[in-house]
């Protein structure tokens, strides 16, 4: 943020390939004018506006959506209304007060964390590892029962995949920092052996998120499973897939639609016509029948 235009946004123009006079403007749920320099509405690098006679700016280093810098420009506030300890937000203080609580809590003799009760956590944040993902993902504890749950805890509408693999089942749903929600999928009791020599698990796993690149899971790195990316225009926009495209095999499926992007993730390879039939079969949870706990779980009554 900064008193004027040409202190905040010049330097920045200065040193990329963008000019004000492309920027695109549009109008948040709270009434702010936004300025954006991109490729379009749904990939945005830059954001600046005016408030209080002041100019702030936001500058992503992976493009963004416009729904995503919304939210973002809507909650920008005063440090004051961040609270202290809110260390995520505000960086770690550097007085003699923190140090000494920081240091009350170095007592644990144990790596496990400790998990408070189901009603104090809702969704578990990320707690795993590249070697574990996507299905020993965390402790059971604070997990919701099914995706029905899960949806209450995020601010968009939940999609789900209508149609599995066969013999594939629901397992459990995350939910990730920068709104990611997770649901996965496997086949209990069969293991498949890759060409690198390592056993996996029959899985999959969808994701949606606002974003991109918040969507892809970073524990997933093409290279390690010995995948290439490629990518194909169809009706709904850019698809990108990686996997064996020479054997016409797909591992994972990423697109965007109606301001969300989505991912679907198979452990073993599916044929590329499968991949895109599942990815065409998601639809919004509220069309998927509350019975069918083979696709959502089961919906927790309390």
């Amino acid at each position: 943020m900064g008193w004027a235009i040409d202190t905040v946004i010049t330097p920045i123009l200065e040193k990329t390939n963008y000019n004000a006079k492309d920027a695109v403007s549009f109008t948040t749920p709270n009434g702010i004018a936004v300025h954006t320099l991109g490729y379009s509405k749904d990939a945005i690098q830059i954001a600046y506006w005016e408030k209080d006679n002041k100019v702030y700016m936001l500058y992503f280093a992976s493009l963004r959506n416009q729904n995503f810098v919304s939210k973002i420009v809507d909650s920008v506030g005063p440090v004051s209304n961040v609270a202290i300890d809110d260390t995520r937000l505000r960086g770690d203080r550097n007085d003699k007060q923190n140090v000494e609580e920081n240091d009350a809590k170095k007592v644990t003799q144990n790596d496990d964390p400790d998990w408070p009760p189901y009603e104090t956590i809702g969704l578990p944040l990320r707690t795993h590892t590249n070697s574990v993902w996507p299905i020993l993902t965390s402790k059971t504890i604070g997990l919701p029962s099914g995706v029905i749950d899960a949806s209450h805890k995020v601010s968009y509408d939940v999609s789900v995949p209508s149609y599995l693999p066969f013999g594939y089942t629901y397992y459990a749903t995350h939910f990730y920092d920068n709104d990611v929600l997770e649901t996965v999928y496997w086949k209990q009791g069969e293991e498949y052996q890759e060409r690198s020599g390592r056993w996996v698990t029959h899985t999959m796993v969808f994701r949606m998120s606002y974003s991109m690149d918040t969507v892809w899971p970073e524990e997933y790195i093409p290279m390690e499973y010995h995948d290439v990316q490629w990518s194909d225009s169809t009706p709904i926009g850019e698809v990108h897939y990686t996997g064996d495209v020479d054997k016409g095999l797909v591992r994972s499926v990423t697109w965007y639609k109606d301001n969300m992007a989505y991912f679907l993730f198979f452990q073993v390879p599916v044929k590329a016509s499968e991949a895109d039939f599942y990815r065409d079969h998601v639809v919004p949870l509220k069309d998927i029948d509350p019975s069918r706990t083979d696709l959502i779980g089961v919906k927790t009554i309390r």
